[in-house]
């Protein structure tokens, strides 16, 4: 399997295509790949750095309520 044909099923994978991939031909794609299992890599340390930085700050509740009123929602 070639780093093209693992991204487009792994991409199928996650959008439930009609190509599946199964667990082990990725496993033995990224023990043979370095290219892809660094793009993997990156990907999770991205995600990982998103989830620990981007939601931790929450707007405070003056500005929340400044929000909500410019919304007008009923």
């Amino acid at each position: 399997m070639t780093c093209e044909e693992a991204i487009k099923r792994l991409y199928a994978l996650l959008n439930s295509d009609v190509e599946k991939i199964t667990p082990e031909m990725m496993d033995e794609h990224l023990a043979l790949c370095k290219t892809c299992c660094d793009y993997c890599k990156f990907n999770a340390e991205v995600t990982t750095a998103m989830q620990n930085s981007c939601f931790v700050k929450k707007a405070s509740p003056e500005l929340k309520n400044r929000i909500l009123n410019n919304l007008k929602l009923p």
